[in-house]
This record gives C-alpha cells, structure tokens and sequence, in this order.
C-alpha cells in the first residue's frame, strides 16, 4: 500500500475536483480519503485497550480469591487486622446421648435422636479434617488430654484462690468470658482436689465455621472428660464423687498466634438432676 498525497492547483480558470482537496490512502480497495482512516485506526486502538484492560481485570479476579487469605494473614502478622479474641458463645452445644438415655428406637424420638446423632458425627469428621489441614500440629487424643491437664491445673488454682483472694489470670488457657465466669464462682471459699482418671478424655464433637468472612474460621471442639474429684466448701467435710464433663475449646484457625483455650462447659439435660430433667 502506498501513500499518494495529490494537491490542487490552479490553471486558470480551471478548478480542481472535489475529489482531490483532501488526502487520499490508496490501497487494494481503492482510494479512501485519510480522516477516515485515522477515525478507524483510532477505534481500533479503543478496541484493543478495551480488550487488554478485560484481561487485566479477569486475571486480577481469578488471582484474588487464591491470595485473599494469604492477605488476611499477613495482615495479621503485621497487626494490621481486627481479630475477635473469642466468640462468646457456643455454636452448637451438641454432645452425644449415652445409650442408657435415649429413647426407643421404634419411637419417632429415638429416630430423630439417631439421625441427628449420624449428621454430628459426619460432620464431626469433616471439621477434624478442616483443623488438621489448617493446624498441623493437631491431634484428637493428645489434644483431649492437653486440655483434661488444664483444667485439673485451672481448676486447683481456682480452688486456692478462693481461700486465698489471690486474683488469678489465665489468658493463655481460657477465654476472657470463661475467665470472668470462673472469677465469680472463686469468691466461694472452696476446696478442690483432683483425685484420679476414671476414663480417657476423649474428642465427641468439633465444629468449624466462618466469622464475618468466608477466610476467618473459628473451631470448636468438645472434648468429654470423665474425672474422680474432691469437693466441698470451706468447713465442710470433703465430698468424692466422679463427674463427667463436656468442656468447649476453640481457636482461630487463620491466626498463626492463636491457641486453644477453654471458652465454656456444657451441660446437657442426661447429666441434669431427675427433678431439673422433668422440668
């Protein structure tokens, strides 16, 4: 394709075509004045920014949803990011029912109790799985006698606390609301005394879940302890009796910081005097 740039000029009284007034590109399709030419080729570059800045934008998008939790925990490290310290409550404060309580197999609340029961344990399963790739280190049965040795360990401090008035703080092992709770319950003068393992602790429920956003989980995990324990309030004679206990750990599983720590106990109807289990 050549350029052929025609000017007019003047013989005369003869006057040039309109034709030739205005620069000519000529090609294998003939002669195509030159404004429009540069009006396409400017189209052209619009399109092609167009499309580039697309790609950019579609790179970016499938690139985010990888790195955001990659983002979340830098930003942790550095400080920069709001973490809650504890939920405050229990997501689900479901244990299982001994054989000895619960109903009938052939009743419709024997049914619902199996079922139920299956989904726990199923789903169970699934956030052991979802800890365990987020928390190398975790492991069911030492996990379960970590925290049986904590709370024998908080529970005797609490106990000589009491008698003493001595404030205790335990950050690292129980949350704050938790903390508060047992603070209350130390202004009893109390004795405690842990006596001996009647079985193993072991892990009966753990549940993973989402705060604020998809990449912020929070576990939960029940934990059955079955102890023989000293109990009795000062000047009273002690009192030795074995109890079972659900005890509720829990733990952020995108901060690199976090521990597991003691957030709460659980007491289900089984465990419930006959008179409170009626009502």
């Amino acid at each position: 394709m050549s350029l052929l740039l025609l000017s007019s000029r003047c013989c005369g009284a003869v006057t040039a075509p309109s034709y030739v007034t205005s620069p000519m590109l000529v090609g294998r399709k003939g002669c195509v004045p030159l404004p429009q030419v540069v009006q396409h080729m400017s189209m052209s570059y619009q399109k092609r920014k167009k499309k580039a800045l697309a790609k950019q934008m579609q790179g970016r998008q499938m690139i985010a949803p990888e790195s955001k939790a990659k983002a979340v925990q830098e930003e942790m490290i550095k400080g920069q990011h709001l973490q809650l310290d504890s939920l405050g409550q229990i997501a689900d404060a479901w244990v299982p029912i001994p054989s000895e309580h619960r109903a009938s197999i052939f009743s419709l609340q024997g049914i619902r109790q199996r079922w139920e029961h299956l989904r726990k344990i199923a789903r169970t399963t699934f956030s052991i799985a979802v800890i365990r790739r987020k928390d190398k280190e975790f492991k069911p049965i030492p996990f379960a006698q970590q925290i049986q040795e904590n709370l024998v360990k908080l529970q005797a401090d609490m106990s000589s606390a009491s008698r003493s008035g001595i404030k205790f703080d335990f950050k690292d092992t129980v949350t704050a609301q938790a903390l508060s709770q047992l603070q209350k319950e130390s202004r009893r003068r109390h004795f405690w005394e842990f006596v001996a393992e009647v079985e193993r602790p072991r892990v009966v429920a753990a549940f993973t879940f989402p705060v604020e956003t998809k990449e912020n989980l929070f576990a939960q995990v029940t934990v059955q302890l079955n102890l023989r324990q000293k109990y009795g309030l000062e000047g009273q004679p002690l009192l030795e009796k074995d109890v079972t206990e659900f005890v509720v750990a829990e733990k952020s599983l995108v901060d690199p910081k976090a521990k597991w720590r003691i957030c709460a106990k659980i007491i289900p109807p089984f465990l419930l005097p006959p008179t409170q289990q009626q009502e």
